[in-house]
């Protein structure tokens, strides 16, 4: 087994770095499912938690959950016009598919419809994570 001297110091400064890192995303992701309850407020709170992330990732910031809160009000028209498009595009896409799903059993064309549709839906989850 290891013994407590046999460890070496940098492993424990890693693991400290690990666990305070997971603490801090853990608390961004309550903050943002908690501004998410408003459904309108999902594109401001997704934008808000993409720069906190990113702030994270690139060190510059040592308290994401008030960096959350700043990019939160700075960003909301922003956030909330690109989150209301985006969210338009997949409901739009996702009720084709529905529509597609149910006339695709006995006609090919409807398949391939359902297939461009679901492209389409996928391509709207992608664009709203890196917008």
């Amino acid at each position: 087994m290891f013994h407590e001297n046999s460890e070496k110091p940098g492993v424990r400064a890693l693991a400290r770095l690990a666990f305070g890192e997971l603490f801090a995303l853990c608390q961004l992701n309550v903050v943002f499912l908690l501004t998410c309850l408003p459904v309108v407020t999902i594109g401001p709170a997704w934008t808000a938690l993409t720069r906190a992330t990113l702030n994270m990732v690139r060190q510059r910031s040592s308290h994401p959950v008030r960096e959350y809160w700043q990019a939160l009000r700075e960003n909301f028209r922003g956030g909330l016009g690109l989150g209301l498009l985006l969210g338009g595009a997949a409901a739009a896409a996702g009720a084709a598919c529905l529509v597609y799903a149910r006339l695709a059993p006995g006609q090919p064309l409807f398949w391939l419809l359902l297939v461009v549709a679901a492209a389409l839906a996928t391509e709207v989850l992608l664009v709203s994570t890196y917008a």
